[in-house]
């Protein structure tokens, strides 16, 4: 059974996940074109972390960044074991959650053009593709997304 809950950046098991995705992103996209949240930023007192556990075992991660006006999913990733089992669903809605807590209505992505089951799992979740937003710009390689929350 899968349970969802609060985690830290800074947890072994956690920064690992992130180094993981660090290092798939990088070597599909090249730095330049990754918007990779440090450990620092998602530390912030404005962004809350979600972790999707089997047991002891860390499944997937998640994060959802609270901004002036509309909220921001970042850091998604699942281990390849838990990869088509729902895990990644479970914790985007766990996230979207948090923000509708919150009172946003608005939730906001970027992911990579080649990721494609992750723009299934966004599209799935009710995700729209839109242009880019805040302090992104357009490239080749980003595919932006957005979602109105029913509050």
């Amino acid at each position: 059974m899968t349970e969802i809950r609060r985690v830290r950046p800074d947890d072994p098991p956690v920064k690992a996940l992130i180094d993981a995705l660090d290092a798939f992103q990088i070597g599909l996209y090249g730095r330049a074109y990754c918007h990779l949240a440090s450990i620092d930023e998602l530390s912030a007192e404005h962004v809350e972390m979600l972790g999707a556990w089997d047991g002891e075992q860390l499944l997937g991660i998640g994060a959802v960044m609270h901004l002036p006006g509309y909220a921001e999913i970042k850091r998604m990733i699942t281990t390849p074991e838990a990869r088509g089992r729902g895990v990644g669903s479970a914790i985007l809605a766990a996230l979207e959650e948090l923000a509708a807590a919150r009172g946003t209505t608005i939730v906001r992505l970027e992911t990579g053009a080649e990721h494609h089951a992750a723009q299934a799992m966004y599209r799935k979740a009710g995700y729209a593709i839109r242009g880019p937003y805040g302090a992104y710009s357009a490239n080749h390689v980003s595919v932006f997304m957005e979602k109105t929350l029913a509050l």
